[in-house]
């Protein structure tokens, strides 16, 4: 859930490399509600995602993005994914890396499931934070 934040956070620091695991974007209305049942029945809302104040901040994002989801993923959809790639049309480099068969717990499904694409997703993880 780290992700929504993340975002929030490139209004106020430089961050060249931004690597985002089966991100979540909320609408701004859940940024200042406590983590509790009120959070939770703001962004089960349908479609809440599209009212997020991350496609504004993430069109001005200069660095380098990767984002790493899941295929299989029930949790987070796929419009969503869709938008933080499309929405970053000013960063320097923009990679997504669909993870073959994985549910949102894709690392675990990776490293069970398919050893090569485990490694292949770490391969880019390291070689986006060594630029």
């Amino acid at each position: 859930m780290g992700a929504y934040t993340a975002v929030r956070l490139l209004e106020y620091y430089p961050i060249k490399s931004l690597i985002l695991l089966v991100p979540a974007m909320y609408t701004s209305m859940a940024y200042t509600v406590p983590f509790n049942q009120g959070f939770t029945e703001i962004i089960r809302q349908p479609e809440s995602w599209c009212h997020s104040d991350a496609w504004d901040i993430l069109s001005g994002y200069r660095g380098r993005l990767l984002i790493i989801a899941a295929e299989n993923d029930r949790i987070i959809p796929k419009g969503v994914i869709n938008k933080i790639y499309h929405s970053a049309v000013t960063a320097k480099e923009r990679k997504l890396f669909v993870a073959p068969q994985a549910s949102h717990t894709v690392f675990t499904d990776l490293r069970s499931n398919n050893p090569e694409s485990f490694c292949s997703v770490f391969s880019q993880i390291v070689e986006m934070l060594k630029k």
